[in-house]
């Protein structure tokens, strides 16, 4: 049986260094909405189609629907891609008047937020980063600053996506 996923296999850990979001250190991802920040944050999660045989789906702990289009194919996605959509989501109700990023009723998109909080919550519950976040003292600021762009040990997200 399969631990949490058929992707179990490809799972390697590397050691990376975050970015602290601020100054010259800010992240495609964190900058101000355009056509190429969108583009970064969809290629993110847009994954081929994935799909895995009979005998592998049998073996997941939860039971997952076959794919009229590939018989003998069932269908599952990795988790971390939709988490990401959900991140996604929470990032254009930041910037809700850029590009209408939704036309839905706002009891819907409430909705949807509620549940994308609670998606990336008991993501970040499961995952449980232990890294160690520190304090270093700014010469500028003259104070000590908590320091996010610290090592943290990942799975290497480049090798799961591919």
């Amino acid at each position: 049986m399969y631990g949490a996923a058929p992707a179990e296999d490809v799972v390697r850990h590397r050691i990376v260094k975050f970015t602290r979001g601020l100054g010259d250190d800010i992240p495609i991802y964190e900058r101000r909405p355009s056509a190429t920040v969108d583009e970064a944050w969809h290629e993110l999660y847009s994954v081929a189609e994935t799909r895995i045989s009979k005998s592998e789906a049998m073996k997941m702990p939860n039971k997952t629907w076959p794919l009229r289009s590939k018989p003998g194919n069932y269908a599952f996605a990795l988790d971390v891609f939709h988490q990401l959509h959900w991140l996604d989501m929470l990032r254009q109700q930041v910037h809700m008047g850029y590009n209408n990023y939704t036309r839905a009723p706002i009891s819907h998109v409430r909705h949807s937020l509620r549940h994308c909080i609670g998606a990336i919550r008991q993501a970040l519950m499961c995952s449980a980063d232990i890294s160690i976040v520190v304090w270093q003292w700014s010469e500028k600021r003259q104070v000590a600053e908590q320091r996010d762009d610290v090592l943290h040990v990942c799975r290497d997200f480049d090798r799961i996506r591919d």
